[in-house]
C-alpha cells in the first residue's frame, strides 16, 4: 500500500503534534486567590461562593502535603431558591509564586444540602514538587450545580418550560 503525503500527515504527524501540545500545557491559578502555605496554622481563603478554612501538614518523609478543613458556602450571591447541590466538586491547587499549578486534587461530593450552617469537610493530599520550589502557595477551586431541594420539587418550582432551575458556578485552574 502506498502512503500519500495526506495519509502520512493525518496518521503520523498530526497525532504527534497534538501529543506534543498536550505535554506542553500547564495549569494556572493566577486568576484565583492564593495564600502562602503555612504549616500547622489555621488559614481561611474566601472565593466568590465558598470560604475554605484549613490547615496544612507535611508528612515525615517531606514528599506530601495534607490539607484538611471545611468549606462553607457564601449564600450572598446564590439564588434564594437554591438549597441543594446537585453536583459539587472541590479542588486544591499547590502552586508557585506565578500561579503555575505544581500539584492538584479534586474531590466529588454526592448531592447535599447547601447551607451556610453545614460545612463541607475535605482532605486533600498533594505531592510536593521535587527540588527547591519555595515559596509555595495554595488555592482552591470548585464547580457546582445548585437546585431546589429534591423533595420540595413541584411543577411550580420549574421555569415556564417545565425545566428544573439550575444555577451553575465554577472557579478552577485554567490551562495555558
Amino acid at each position: 500500500m502506498m502512503m500519500t503525503y495526506k495519509n502520512i500527515l493525518s496518521s503520523v504527524i498530526l497525532p504527534a503534534c497534538v501529543l506534543l501540545l498536550i505535554g506542553c500545557t500547564t495549569s494556572s491559578v493566577r486568576h484565583l486567590t492564593r495564600l502562602p502555605v503555612i504549616q500547622n496554622q489555621e488559614q481561611t481563603l474566601a472565593t466568590r461562593y465558598w470560604t475554605f478554612s484549613f490547615s496544612t501538614v507535611q508528612n515525615l518523609s517531606g514528599n506530601r502535603l495534607t490539607i484538611t478543613g471545611s468549606a462553607i458556602p457564601d449564600r450572598t450571591d446564590l439564588p434564594k431558591w437554591g438549597s441543594w447541590t446537585k453536583t459539587l466538586n472541590l479542588a486544591a491547587y499547590l502552586c508557585d509564586n506565578q500561579g503555575t499549578v505544581l500539584a492538584q486534587q479534586s474531590l466529588a461530593y454526592p448531592p447535599r444540602p447547601l447551607s451556610g450552617h453545614i460545612p463541607v469537610p475535605f482532605e486533600f493530599s498533594l505531592d510536593l514538587p521535587k527540588g527547591n520550589v519555595i515559596p509555595l502557595s495554595l488555592s482552591f477551586g470548585y464547580s457546582m450545580e445548585v437546585t431546589r431541594k429534591p423533595e420540595n420539587t413541584k411543577p411550580a418550582d420549574s421555569n415556564s418550560d417545565g425545566m428544573e432551575e439550575v444555577f451553575y458556578a465554577s472557579q478552577k485552574a485554567l490551562l495555558q
